[in-house]
């Protein structure tokens, strides 16, 4: 709430919010304790929650300026199954199920569940101990992609994974003179076969 309020001062109203805050403690499920999958279910799920709510009601109550979106920053583990990511990706898919949730209920603007794969961080070097990560691409490569996302006319709500639909993100983005946008090949949600190309 506290930085909603502070993004209306400083910025006189809302019209992008990204939730983008998460942590992966993997075990297995049979030794998951309630405090370690509360933990990752306040990060990972409620944490989204607060902000799109927080989020939501200011740009409800603001001017109602066009292309106004909310983006939560996902997974593939919400949609596949991992040894040892249950917790995470159950907060995913709840995720996932919220974003598309809150599209139907407030769909004067925009909401997306964005997967963008694979990257370079502590997080994932965490989840994969003693792997050479380094072919992963950088969190920074997403950037354009997520800038492209927002300012594209793809439909108004949905899950957009790595494959179609990233893709016609990427091109946008390289119409706006993006370098060097990075797209990989993961699952495609069903819905993005009918996502128009540029």
């Amino acid at each position: 709430s506290a930085f909603a309020d502070e993004g209306m001062r400083l910025l006189g109203g809302i019209d992008i919010w990204v939730n983008n805050a998460g942590i992966y403690p993997g075990k297995p499920l049979v030794e998951t304790d309630d405090e370690f999958w509360d933990l990752v279910q306040d990060v990972n799920l409620r944490g989204a929650f607060l902000g799109c709510r927080e989020a939501g009601k200011r740009m409800i109550d603001g001017t109602k300026r066009p292309g106004r979106v909310i983006i939560n920053v996902s997974s593939d583990a919400g949609a596949e199954h991992y040894e040892a990511w249950g917790g995470y990706g159950s907060s995913k898919a709840a995720l996932d199920h919220q974003t598309l949730t809150w599209a139907v209920e407030e769909p004067d603007f925009r909401w997306y569940s964005l997967d963008p794969g694979d990257m370079r961080t502590a997080m994932h070097q965490a989840a994969y101990p003693g792997e050479d990560i380094s072919d992963r691409p950088e969190p920074e490569s997403v950037a354009p992609i997520v800038m492209a996302l927002i300012g594209s006319h793809l439909p108004q709500y949905g899950r957009v994974s790595n494959g179609h639909a990233i893709t016609v993100a990427a091109r946008h983005a390289e119409d706006l003179g993006f370098a060097d946008v990075w797209v990989s090949d993961h699952i495609v949600h069903p819905a993005a076969q009918d996502y128009p190309s540029p």
